[in-house]
């Protein structure tokens, strides 16, 4: 007679999610899918080739990609090849990863939620960018004019396109 084993079902859930992330560049002649910069990969937990899924939050349309490390603390997120399609540069993105877990882990899980502003910079709980007052401690006062300016150039171009 045969003896039934118990078998330890593994469910997907929701490991992370970027919310609020706007396309920084998109290239349909490069190879590639998602670049994400290195800073807000780690916040997310998310690792090079990782799977994930893009949601245009203006369209909804939704994709799936493979994450690319982009140069830490850039803000990039861009999108690459044929995803490039999925989004234009200016939209409003959501990044999904998920994470196979067994019964008891998937019941405690808790998502960690990466919230970003419209520079791609890290939220804190009360809304202030991380990036901006870490870096305004660290940098000379040429290079925060700069990222400003670089900043303000992005918001008009979010802007025009809206």
């Amino acid at each position: 007679m045969h003896r039934l084993e118990e078998t330890t079902m593994f469910r997907t859930m929701l490991k992370s999610r970027i919310s609020g992330a706007v396309v920084t560049e998109t290239d349909l002649a490069e190879a590639g899918s998602l670049l994400v910069d290195e800073e807000l990969m780690q916040a997310a937990d998310l690792v090079s080739g990782e799977r994930v899924t893009v949601v245009d939050l203006a369209t909804d349309a939704r994709i799936e990609a493979h994450v690319i490390p982009a140069e830490r603390g850039t803000g990039v997120v861009g999108l690459r090849g044929t995803q490039g399609h999925a989004a234009r540069h200016g939209d409003a993105i959501t990044v999904l990863s998920y994470g196979m877990m067994d019964g008891v882990e998937s019941v405690t899980h808790q998502p960690k939620t990466v919230r970003l502003d419209r520079r791609n910079r890290i939220l804190t709980p009360d809304g202030e960018a991380e990036r901006a007052t870490a870096e305004s401690d660290q940098t000379s006062g040429a290079a925060v004019t700069a990222e400003t300016s670089d900043a303000a150039r992005l918001d008009a171009l979010i802007q025009s396109e809206v």
